[in-house]
């Protein structure tokens, strides 16, 4: 995930890392790696420094791996820390539904921990431009019908039932805002949202896909939650 023109955020199935690029001259780079003074790769030009290696493995209370990371495009730079969130697993614990908020500035990693007790299962987040500390997300909650998830897998499949939930990290709760089974006036459950994108470009909109339902919806996400465009193009949340 792109943090910075120049800093990434990059997830393995264990941590996180966040790094630089950096393009910089061959007696540069011959000059770094004699001194030995970098944790780097490099190719011709470029140069790959870790700035941060986030393992919530070995920190915090409650040990736990990555599984999805979404992070803020209009914080970072000279004047805010960088703000991200990592949607995580607990690996021993009955704990679920994680995520960690994470800010990385001149003081270092600054991490709070939340955990969002009224959704069964959170697949998908990302931020909103509604309040630096809310999230979209495509979820299921314990009220709401759905079919159950597969087995084999922690991601929403065809008709298993994940909806639009905002949720709130100063209070760790999720808000129902729309389904597409219900739009598509389906049995809930029917249909799952696959995919959740905020449109940094306007105000009030979130993009929402379903695979199952074979279209993406743009959402108005002022009260309550409309469409106002679709498109028959289920995979284009993840490409944008």
């Amino acid at each position: 995930v792109k943090v910075s023109p120049r800093k990434y955020l990059a997830r393995s199935s264990t941590s996180c890392t966040y790094f630089e690029v950096k393009i910089e001259s061959r007696s540069q780079l011959k000059e770094a790696t004699n001194r030995g003074v970098h944790r780097h790769c490099h190719g011709s030009l470029l140069h790959l420094q870790t700035i941060h290696h986030i393992d919530f493995r070995s920190t915090g209370e409650t040990p736990c791996i990555p599984r999805w990371l979404t992070v803020h495009p209009e914080y970072g730079g000279s004047w805010t820390d960088e703000k991200m969130a990592i949607l995580a697993k607990a690996e021993n614990c009955a704990e679920t539904n994680i995520v960690k908020h994470v800010m990385v500035g001149q003081r270092g990693v600054t991490v709070s921990h939340h955990c969002i007790t009224n959704l069964q299962t959170v697949t998908q987040i990302d931020f909103s431009k509604q309040h630096p500390m809310v999230l979209w997300s495509a979820a299921r909650s314990f009220v709401r019908s759905a079919k159950g998830l597969h087995a084999q897998y922690d991601y929403p499949m065809m008709g298993h039932g994940s909806s639009l939930y905002s949720i709130d990290l100063r209070s760790n709760k999720a808000i129902f805002q729309w389904s597409p089974s219900g739009h598509e006036h389906m049995v809930e459950g029917s249909y799952s949202v696959s995919a959740v994108k905020t449109d940094w470009a306007t105000d009030h909109s979130v993009l929402v896909s379903s695979t199952a339902a074979k279209k993406t919806w743009e959402i108005d996400t002022r009260m309550p939650c409309q469409v106002v465009n679709t498109w028959s193009l289920p995979h284009s949340c993840e490409g944008l």
